[in-house]
C-alpha cells in the first residue's frame, strides 16, 4: 500500500463516469419531450461513481492507517485524505457541469429543428 494517490484511479474517475453518464442520458435526450430527465439520470451516474471512488479511497486509507498502527509508526499522507476526496468530488462536479452544457446544447439543437428556417435567429 502506498501513501500517495493513485493516478490510475484518478484517470478512471476522469473518464469512466462521463462515458457512462452520456450513455445513460442519450436515450432520454433523443425523446420528443423537453424534460431534463436525461441530464438528471446522467448526474446520478456521475455522483454514484464519485461516491464509489471516494469510498474506495477511504478503504485504502484505512488499510494504510492500520498498517501504520500495527508497525507503531507515524502515518504521513501525500496528499491529505480530505484533498484526495476533494479531487474525486471536483472531477465529478466538472463532469456534471459538462453534462448539463451538453444536454442543453442537444436540446437546443432539437428545438431549433422544429422551428421554420425563416423564424430562426
Amino acid at each position: 500500500m502506498s501513501n500517495t494517490i493513485s493516478l490510475y484511479w484518478v484517470g478512471i474517475a476522469a473518464v469512466a463516469p462521463m462515458v457512462a453518464a452520456l450513455v445513460t442520458a442519450w436515450p432520454f435526450w433523443r425523446r420528443v419531450t423537453r424534460d431534463p430527465v436525461g441530464t438528471i439520470a446522467g448526474c446520478f451516474v456521475v455522483f454514484g461513481f464519485a461516491v464509489a471512488l471516494v469510498g474506495r479511497e477511504l478503504i485504502h486509507l484505512q488499510g494504510f492507517t492500520s498498517k501504520c498502527v500495527a508497525l507503531e509508526v507515524a502515518c504521513s499522507y501525500h496528499p491529505e485524505p480530505f484533498t484526495r476526496f476533494f479531487i474525486y468530488g471536483g472531477i465529478a462536479m466538472v463532469q456534471v457541469f459538462a453534462l448539463f452544457v451538453i444536454g442543453w446544447q442537444i436540446e437546443d439543437r432539437l428545438r431549433q429543428r422544429e422551428v421554420a428556417p425563416e423564424w430562426r435567429r
